[in-house]
């Protein structure tokens, strides 16, 4: 099968990620049935997806009337085994717990024809492992999304070590055709790739804030204002090149014995969470949220990566 044979999916698990991949796919032309255990989490879900499909529209992703259809073409329902029976292409997108995707992922195996591809939006778990619970670990492969996931393009596409170069191919022009810009990560290693880099940079800032250096508002500053604008358009290696080789050598050894090498949250992290200081939603971690609508704050987090989108497609 080739990814254009790929006319029905299903994904497992009907969160966040679970409606962002559902429109997705959905867009992408392919009959979807998002499956949950909760009648009010599948309720949830389309009414996460008319949003982005509204937001999407409203910035001239998609053409109003392509959205409606998409909508049409996501199916909810409780029953696993009835929808997974006609599935060419599986998303398991349930709670980070390795015990409970095996479990799932046996499951899929028993309900999914033998053709079909098992994959997993897992962002750190190990594929082969998944891929263990089944008795196809050939067709089980890595789709890592990154919230949200509908307006941001990149999925990681993860080998386990039995997945087959069919199934990564076929997962790769599948989201390709989705309109997404894939990678194909050829090694099973925790995080995969995006979140070793992102928790490469979030563990400097923390040890920065924690030592005192600068408050989270500068530090966050230092990213958004400084070289967060350069990797939107050049990668860290590619940088490495423009700035030249015996430079960053020279910097390496200078500057990378000083980096953090933190294997644990520091204490000062910790006792933020003693003391209910845990994000946004608490109007208090790092910095001070106030009142803030959670909700609305990430919306507009979300309009800001649309527009930056925009313009980057623009130029």
């Amino acid at each position: 099968m080739n990814s254009d044979g790929i006319r029905a999916a299903a994904v497992v698990g009907a969160g966040l990620m679970g409606a962002d991949i559902a429109a997705v796919l959905a867009l992408a032309g392919i009959d979807v049935t998002l499956i949950d255990i909760d009648d009010d989490q599948l309720t949830l879900a389309q009414a996460r997806m008319r949003t982005s499909m509204a937001t999407l529209s409203e910035n001239g992703l998609v053409a109003a009337e392509e959205a409606a259809h998409a909508l049409e073409r996501v199916e909810g329902t409780l029953d696993r085994a009835a929808a997974l029976n006609s599935a060419d292409f599986v998303v398991e997108t349930v709670f980070e717990d390795l015990q409970l995707k095996q479990e799932i992922f046996a499951a899929m195996d028993a309900e999914a024809p033998p053709e079909a591809i098992l994959t997993s939006n897992t962002s750190s778990l190990s594929i082969t492992a998944l891929a263990a619970a089944t008795k196809r670990p050939e067709r089980v492969v890595g789709s890592h999304f990154i919230l949200p996931g509908t307006v941001l393009p990149l999925v990681e596409v993860v080998r386990g070590e039995l997945t087959s170069d069919d199934t990564m191919q076929e997962t790769y022009d599948l989201w390709q055709r989705a309109g997404k810009q894939p990678v194909m990560v050829q090694k099973d290693i925790p995080g995969f790739i995006h979140n070793r880099l992102q928790h490469a940079l979030s563990r400097e800032a923390i040890s920065l804030w924690a030592s005192g250096v600068a408050s989270a508002e500068e530090i966050d500053a230092v990213v958004v204002n400084g070289f967060g604008l350069r990797l939107a358009r050049v990668g860290p290696l590619a940088q490495r090149d423009l700035g030249g080789m015996v430079m960053n050598v020279a910097i390496a050894a200078s500057l990378y014995p000083d980096l953090s090498t933190l294997t644990d949250a520091p204490q000062a992290m910790k006792d933020l969470v003693d003391q209910g200081a845990v994000g946004l939603e608490a109007g208090r971690g790092f910095q001070d949220w106030g009142d803030a609508d959670p909700r609305e704050t990430r919306r507009e987090v979300e309009r800001r990566l649309l527009a930056d989108l925009l313009h980057r497609q623009r130029t």
